[in-house]
């Protein structure tokens, strides 16, 4: 998994690829390096504001869910959204309820009218 962090219009950008798919034995190191990244990131942070940038991926598995709802945890009631352009991606999203722990869009254009970031 491939994690890329940037600031879009005052939110954090976290965006997210597969590298190669895991195995039993690279799981957890690196679904731990991710979270230590983003945890570091996110340290001493007032209010952050977070967007998972999902556009890059044409499916999702287990690691992307628990990098999720781990950033979930540790932002709080602050802002979450997740953009998911793939069909299936949003779908298994909603059906799984992390649209009800965060914004889920399913364009990045969608996004950037809901909170008011121009281009």
């Amino acid at each position: 998994m491939n994690l890329e962090i940037s600031e879009t219009g005052g939110w954090y950008r976290y965006s997210m690829q597969f590298q190669d798919r895991w195995t039993p034995s690279t799981f957890f190191p690196e679904l731990d390096s991710v979270m230590a990244r983003i945890k570091e990131h996110l340290t001493g942070k007032i209010k952050p504001s977070v967007v998972f940038d999902l556009s890059q991926l044409d499916s999702i598995d287990s690691s992307m869910i628990t990098v999720i709802v781990q950033t979930v945890r540790i932002v709080g009631e602050r802002k979450i959204s997740i953009i998911a352009p793939n069909n299936d991606v949003y779908t298994w999203l909603s059906l799984l309820g992390i649209d009800r722990l965060s914004d889920l869009f399913e364009s990045e254009d969608e996004w950037r009218v809901k909170n008011n970031i121009i281009s």
